[in-house]
């Protein structure tokens, strides 16, 4: 566990000095890299297509029995 939030704050690290030198742009100024934010909504969007996926198969199986 310690190993994983110690990789997860060097990660945070590294990104946070990489955007505050101009390698990761952040238009918005919020400190997150537009790349990251662009993912993040991306993989947002899946999930909410999966869960509708989910939802649809477990409302027939219900309707079913």
């Amino acid at each position: 566990m310690i190993v994983a939030i110690s990789i997860l704050i060097i990660a945070a690290a590294i990104v946070g000095v990489l955007t505050y030198n101009g390698v990761f742009t952040d238009k918005d100024k919020d400190g997150i890299p537009d790349k990251v934010e662009e993912a993040f909504e991306d993989v947002k969007e899946d999930v909410k297509e999966a869960a509708k996926k989910v939802k649809k198969k477990v409302t027939r199986k219900t309707k079913k029995s």
